[in-house]
This record gives C-alpha cells, sequence and structure tokens, in this order.
C-alpha cells in the first residue's frame, strides 16, 4: 500500500491505495484532541507496516482582554 496525506484543510486526511489495483480507501484524520489555534498538519510519518504513526501540527494561541472603565 501507498500512503497519501491530504495537507490542505484541517483534519489532514490519510488515504491509503493499493498500488496493483490503484484502489483508494480513507485511512485516518491526523488531528490533535485539542484543535485550539491548530493551523494544520506539518508533517507525518507511518511505520512501515503502517501500524504507527506520528504526526506533528503548529499551534498558534493568543490572548484577548477586554478593558472597561479607562475613560
Amino acid at each position: 500500500h501507498l500512503y497519501v496525506i491530504e495537507a490542505q484543510g484541517f483534519p489532514a486526511r490519510v488515504h491509503r491505495i493499493e498500488v496493483a489495483s490503484g484502489r483508494r480507501e480513507p485511512w485516518r484524520e491526523l488531528a490533535p484532541a485539542d484543535r485550539a489555534g491548530v493551523t494544520g498538519i506539518r508533517s507525518a510519518f507511518l511505520t512501515p507496516d503502517g501500524a504507527s504513526y506520528a504526526y506533528g501540527f503548529r499551534r498558534i494561541l493568543t490572548d484577548l482582554y477586554l478593558l472597561e472603565g479607562l475613560n
């Protein structure tokens, strides 16, 4: 099998393609449990047997403050 990631959009979708037939099927969607501030999946790695995987992502968090009574 060949594993292909669609990095555009979020969560990133990974498809498994059977090389002999060209058959394509969804395999996993990659996204952290806490998606706050995540801009997308940066990289993904699979073990040769496809049993385990790891991925990296970028997270941007900011703070918003509301100030009242400054007149």
